[in-house]
């Protein structure tokens, strides 16, 4: 088992368990950890129901919150290797582009920055980057125990 903790989480495992019977499994899904749909062949989404920094709770919200990215390969009749992994995250993305350009417009710019403003958006990126990222690990952990509960 393995966990990167680079700019994209993944983990691999494999359970005791028939391809038909974890989909199965995921079909009937009906407790109120995470909510499960299926995105493709042997694929899935798992969806925390609660969600800081993205106002999600499970009664809903605008966007999907924290999310992971599930793969099943069946080995043989018995074994499945699972995939578990994240993807980057847009929001993320924007703010640290938002941030480049006002720390570029500081550097070539007529009208410096205020102090405040150079200081809370590098800041407010990495705030946002580790609440993500606890919950995303949070939302792993909680997928991999139901996995490996099927075997």
């Amino acid at each position: 088992m393995k966990v990167y903790s680079g700019l994209l989480l993944k983990k691999e495992f494999t359970i005791s368990a028939s391809m038909i019977e974890i989909e199965d499994k995921l079909a009937i899904y009906d407790r109120e950890e995470f909510i499960i749909k299926k995105i493709g062949h042997h694929e899935y989404k798992f969806l925390s129901n609660l969600s800081f920094g993205t106002l999600v709770s499970k009664y809903g919200g605008g966007v999907e919150g924290i999310k992971i990215y599930t793969s099943l390969n069946s080995k043989n009749e018995n074994l499945v290797d699972i995939t578990i992994k994240t993807k980057i995250r847009v929001e993320l993305i924007l703010f640290a582009l938002l941030t480049l350009v006002f720390g570029l417009s500081m550097i070539f710019g007529q009208q410096p920055l205020p102090t405040w403003a150079i200081i809370l958006l590098p800041l407010v990126l990495i705030f946002f980057w580790f609440t993500y990222r606890f919950q995303e690990k949070n939302l792993i952990a909680k997928v991999e125990i139901y996995l490996l509960s099927f075997q």
